[in-house]
C-alpha cells in the first residue's frame, strides 16, 4: 500500500491514475475503480486526503452490491484515515469491518478497533482483541486463519508496548517473527521485527535490536523499510560512522514530503542522535516538534526518549491535544515537521 519503490517509479503518474479512476466512475464501473485504488494507492498518497475521498466515493457506490470489495476498501481506508489523522473515519471503517458477514474481516475490524482504542483505554482495547480472537474460530485452517492470527498477535504486541510492558511485547513479537517461515511476504512478520527492534532499544540492548532488524530487513512491507530502526540501532551502538550516511539518505527522502509520518520518524532519529552526542537541548527541541506523527512502534520509543530527556509531561500534553485538531492543522503540522528536518540537515551541514 505504501510501497516506496512503486512511488519512486510511478509518482508522476498520479494524475493518470485519478483520470483512469474518473473514467471508470463515469461509466459506473466502481469495481474497476476500487481495484485501481487498491493497486495504485501508493502513487496517490502524496495527497492522502484526495485518496481518502476517492475511497469514500467508491465504498458508497459499491457498499451493497459487492460487500467483499467494500470490506477490502474499508480495510485500506482504515490505514489511510490513520495517516490523514482522520481518526473518527478510521474507527468508522473498523466498525464496518466488524459487521462483515465474512469472519476474516470481522477479525481485522476488531483488531483495528482494538489497536485504536487500546492506546487510550487498555481495557477497551482488550475487549476488541478478545472479540477478534473469538471470531477466529470461524476460520478454517489455512492462509486466512494464519493471517488473522498474526494480525491479532501483532496488535497485541503493539498495545503491550504502548502500555510499557516491554518484555511481554518483545516476547510476543519474537513469537510472531519465529512463526514466519521466510518463504512469503508477511506484513506482520515485518511488524514483529520492527517491534522487536523497538523493545530491545528501550531495554538498552542495541546489539539485539540490530539482530532483530537484520531478520526483518528483507521482509517486504507496505509500511516502508527498516532503515529508521537500523539507524537507531547504530546510534545505540555509538557507531556514528554507519548511522550518519544512513541518516543522510533518509533525511533526503524525508524532505521530499512524499510519505506521511516519515518526517516524524526522522525527527525522532535526529533527537536520539543529539542525545547520544550529549546535546540534550537540541534533542528536546527535535522531539517536541512532533509527538504523534510517527509509525506506531516508534511512538512508544518516543515516550521512552521523552522520559530520558525529562520532558514526558510536555510530550504527553502535546500528543493528547493532537486529536482535537482538524485535517488542515494536521497538514500544517506535517509541513512543519518537514521544515524542522530541513533545518536540522542544514545545521549539520548535510546539504550536499
Amino acid at each position: 500500500m505504501w510501497d516506496l519503490a512503486a512511488r519512486d517509479v510511478f509518482e508522476h503518474d498520479g494524475a493518470n491514475v485519478v483520470a483512469a479512476f474518473e473514467w471508470a466512475a463515469a461509466r459506473d464501473q466502481w469495481g474497476v475503480g476500487g481495484e485501481l485504488l487498491r493497486g495504485a494507492l501508493a502513487v496517490l498518497l502524496t495527497d492522502d486526503q484526495q485518496a481518502l475521498r476517492l475511497l469514500d466515493r467508491t465504498i458508497e457506490a459499491i457498499d451493497d452490491g459487492d460487500p467483499d470489495q467494500a470490506m477490502r476498501l474499508h480495510a485500506l481506508r482504515f490505514w489511510v484515515a490513520v495517516v490523514c489523522a482522520e481518526f473518527p473515519a478510521a474507527f468508522g471503517s473498523a466498525m464496518k469491518l466488524t459487521g462483515s458477514p465474512l469472519p476474516l474481516w470481522r477479525v481485522v475490524g476488531n483488531g483495528d478497533a482494538g489497536w485504536m482504542a487500546g492506546t487510550l483505554d487498555p481495557v477497551e482495547g482488550q475487549r476488541f482483541l478478545d472479540a477478534a480472537s473469538s471470531e477466529m474460530s470461524a476460520l478454517l485452517p489455512g492462509p486466512e486463519a494464519d493471517e488473522a492470527s498474526s494480525y491479532v498477535q501483532a496488535v497485541t504486541a503493539d498495545l503491550l508496548l504502548a502500555g510499557r510492558q516491554v518484555e511481554r511485547a518483545l516476547q510476543t513479537s519474537e513469537d510472531l517473527l519465529a512463526s514466519w517461515d521466510g518463504t512469503t511476504e508477511h506484513e506482520y512478520a515485518a511488524s514483529a521485527a520492527r517491534m522487536a527492534v523497538t523493545c530491545n532499544l528501550m531495554l538498552d540492548r542495541p546489539r539485539a535490536a540490530l539482530d532483530a532488524a537484520d531478520r526483518g530487513r528483507f521482509v517486504r512491507s507496505a509500511f516502508g523499510t527498516m532503515d529508521f530502526h537500523v539507524a537507531l540501532c547504530h546510534i545505540g551502538l555509538t557507531d556514528f560512522d554507519t548511522a550518519h550516511p544512513l541518516m543522510r539518505a533518509l533525511a533526503k527522502r524525508t524532505v521530499a514530503g512524499r510519505v506521511r509520518l516519515e518526517a516524524g520518524n526522522m525527527l525522532l532519529v535526529f533527537a536520539v542522535l543529539a542525545l547520544a552526542e550529549g546535546d540534550a537541548p537540541t534533542a528536546r527541541e527535535l522531539l517536541l516538534t512532533s509527538t504523534y506523527r510517527r509509525h506506531s512502534g516508534l511512538l512508544s520509543y518516543s515516550d521512552h526518549i521523552a522520559d530520558l530527556l525529562g520532558v514526558s509531561a510536555e510530550y504527553e500534553v502535546m500528543s493528547s491535544q493532537a486529536s482535537t485538531h482538524d485535517a488542515t492543522w494536521h497538514t500544517r503540522h506535517h509541513l512543519a515537521c518537514i521544515g524542522a528536518v530541513r533545518t536540522e540537515v542544514s545545521r549539520r551541514g548535510w546539504t550536499d
